[in-house]
């Protein structure tokens, strides 16, 4: 380390080296369907890393695809959970303002359609949206 305190970095990669990666990535990516994307950042980033030299030390990349798909997984499946919960909530909201008989979104007695007071709903919001001059 410097006298100042900073790390003098230094990146010792070449392109010659990391287009043939970032091509096999891209095809390995593309004939697994997007599966190979997470190893593939993997490779690239370790690559990249071991390249970046501070104050003579190489770094290192310690993650792994395997890491990164479950995380991807992880969102997918918390993404989903959420959004089913909203779409219920939406759902008993509805058919609770429709079972209401709230006359102001609710124009049918016997509702029919559930989604009816949303939908009425979603309309006065458009309406009173105010529109740029042409």
């Amino acid at each position: 380390m410097s006298t100042s305190g900073q790390i003098n970095g230094q990146y010792r990669g070449t392109r010659g080296e990391l287009f043939p990666l970032a091509i096999s990535v891209a095809l390995l990516t593309f004939v697994t369907l997007g599966i190979y994307r997470f190893w593939g950042k993997t490779r690239i980033r370790k690559y990249i890393w071991s390249s970046t030299v501070g104050d003579g030390d190489a770094f290192e990349y310690t993650g792994t695809g395997l890491e990164k798909f479950l995380g991807f997984l992880v969102a997918i499946v918390a993404l989903a959970i959420y959004l089913g919960v909203v779409q219920m909530l939406l759902f008993f909201r509805s058919e609770l303002l429709c079972r209401s008989g709230d006359a102001a979104r609710n124009t049918c007695a016997e509702c029919p359609d559930l989604h009816q007071p949303l939908c009425l709903a979603a309309a006065d919001i458009l309406r009173n949206v105010s529109r740029p001059p042409l």
